[in-house]
């Protein structure tokens, strides 16, 4: 050979190609002694490689050139050496969690709490819950607390059940369910025949399906007031007769004590100016007093009069009604209003 120096250039993207070659020709065996993970090989350079790689370019004349033999395995980390940043983050533990401990074997749940009210014990209570969901819209908690009444499980008197069959019966038909509407209003017709549904509180179409089910069951509803009506017309002639019998109880006792009182008067006054009558009519010795004990006398006739015509009155008008048994209903009670002490029944 020559003294005469080759100067042997490649270009940068041939030298490129020929280093990835290189690094992909270590042997699988070096890995597995050393126990460094696998890595992705890049195409080996092959005979088929195309030979415009190696051609000379005078661009690059002392550049390194890669190693031909198998690359060194990778140092072994030492054993105290203190680990980077990588490894010191990754080995540090998060924040410590307690253990939940498990529930002893048998033992019930705790219920998780919820802000439902808790059932009512009686049916005052459910239906005031009835009447107060219904007026805020709760149209679910509404049919669920008429029906506690409706089905008799607090034990409601006839006229709290007939105001539940009302709720319910509105309730279903407004959810969808018009075969359970038409039950609960077919049970408070048979109840209270004359019950009407409110037009001003109650949707149109609910008011008119409600007449649709009375005359649907327009026979059977008169069976049933018939033969649940135990009443005799002729005790309305004789108040507080009818007032007691159509169970306007505050009623009967407002009428009797206004009578008692008002008979009492007239035959009191009475019997006084008839001991004090001199002849000619005439009052012997209570002059003063006659004139005032003679127009008592007629005004407790009058109100006596009066008394028993709004009776009779009263108990006729009332006499389609059911006895109503309910507890403080119609019943006269006393109140300090504005205008003074009144009487409410």
């Amino acid at each position: 050979m020559s003294g005469r120096r080759h100067d042997w250039r490649f270009p940068l993207r041939h030298l490129v190609l020929v280093s990835l070659g290189a690094s992909a020709m270590v042997p699988r065996n070096a890995q597995a002694a050393t126990g460094a993970p696998a890595t992705p090989r890049s195409p080996v350079l092959t005979a088929s490689t195309p030979a415009v790689m190696f051609a000379p370019t005078p661009a690059l004349s002392r550049l390194p050139q890669a190693p031909s033999g198998p690359a060194p395995a990778p140092a072994a980390p030492a054993p105290n050496a203190a680990p980077g940043p990588t490894e010191a983050h990754a080995a540090t533990p998060g924040p410590a969690t307690a253990p939940v401990a498990a529930p002893p074997p048998g033992a019930n749940p705790t219920p998780l709490s919820t802000n439902r009210p808790p059932p009512p014990g009686d049916a005052a209570t459910a239906l005031d819950r009835a009447r107060a969901a219904y007026e805020y819209g709760d149209i679910d908690e509404m049919v669920e607390s008429a029906r506690q009444i409706s089905d008799g499980r607090l034990h409601p008197t006839p006229v709290q059940r007939a105001s539940a069959l009302r709720l319910l019966g509105i309730g279903l038909f407004l959810t969808g369910r018009p075969e359970g509407a038409e039950t609960a209003f077919f049970e408070l017709l048979r109840l209270r025949p004359e019950s009407r549904l409110d037009p001003q509180t109650t949707r149109p179409d609910a008011v008119a399906f409600f007449e649709q089910v009375r005359v649907r069951y327009a026979e059977p509803i008169r069976d049933a007031a018939r033969a649940s009506n135990r009443k005799t017309f002729l005790w309305n002639f004789f108040p507080p007769a009818g007032q007691f019998q159509n169970g306007h109880r505050g009623r009967g006792f407002t009428i009797a004590g206004v009578g008692l009182v008002s008979l009492a008067t007239a035959v009191t006054t009475f019997s006084l100016l008839n001991s004090w009558e001199g002849p000619h009519q005439t009052f012997p010795g209570h002059e003063h007093q006659a004139p005032s004990l003679i127009v008592l006398n007629w005004s407790s006739l009058a109100v006596l009069g009066a008394t028993l015509i709004y009776g009779v009155i009263d108990g006729i008008a009332h006499y389609p009604d059911r006895p109503d048994d309910g507890p403080n209903t119609n019943s006269a009670r006393l109140m300090i209003t504005p205008g003074g002490l009144s009487m409410v029944f």
